[in-house]
Parts: structure tokens; C-alpha cells; sequence
């Protein structure tokens, strides 16, 4: 959709550079969750602070949870980084079908939803 006096041209590449405003952004790594069930830490030179959590899923024991204190009540931004190198077995080597996940949330003990 256009408006006056603009042009709709897709974008063929997108140039970031500096380190980015962190302000208002907490972070919460791996190994500062309680885990139940199989799920544990995992040691990588790849991940953040050295360890990943591992052995998630497969039933709701094995779990992380993570104690998050808000300033206020209201809406907040949640953004789960999660990267794996697992990839769908297609039969050609030259196009790598990565594989998403999924994950249940719950906030403060409400019911659990699912996103990818």
C-alpha cells in the first residue's frame, strides 16, 4: 500500500552497525533459572556465559523458570533467544531447512501459551 508522494521497493539488504541501546532491557542467561526435571545446563563454547539449558520439553517436568521482577505492572516485551543447528534431513545439501520449536509460557502461575 502507498501513500502520496511514496514508493513500496523491497528491501534487498539492511545495513546495522553499533552496539544498540540496551537501556530498559533485562536479561536473564540460562543458568539463573531453576530446573526441574531432566533439563539442565550444557557447557558450549557457542553459547552465552559458556552453558545453554538442555533436555527441555518432552512433558511439561522438564522445565525452566525463570524469576523476573517487573518495576510496574502493565505490558512488557519478552524475546527468548534460542538457536539450535538441527536441521530437517531433505535429502539436498545446498538448502538447509532449519527446524523451529515451540515452548509453553506461563506468567505469574496463569494458564501456559504456546508460541513458536
Amino acid at each position: 500500500m502507498t501513500t502520496p508522494g511514496t514508493l513500496d521497493v523491497p528491501l534487498r539488504s539492511l545495513d546495522v552497525s553499533g552496539s544498540g541501546d540496551t537501556s530498559g532491557v533485562a536479561v536473564h542467561e540460562g543458568a539463573g533459572a531453576a530446573l526441574t526435571g531432566g533439563a539442565r545446563l550444557v557447557r558450549s563454547p557457542h553459547a552465552s556465559e559458556g552453558t545453554y539449558i538442555g533436555w527441555l520439553g518432552n512433558g511439561p517436568g522438564n522445565a525452566a523458570t525463570f524469576t523476573v521482577h517487573a518495576p510496574v505492572a502493565g505490558r512488557y516485551v519478552l524475546t527468548p533467544h534460542y538457536s539450535n543447528n538441527d536441521r530437517r534431513d531433505n535429502g539436498h545439501a545446498y538448502n538447509t531447512d532449519i527446524m523451529s520449536r515451540i515452548a509453553d509460557l506461563t506468567v505469574g502461575g496463569g494458564p501456559a501459551q504456546r508460541v513458536t
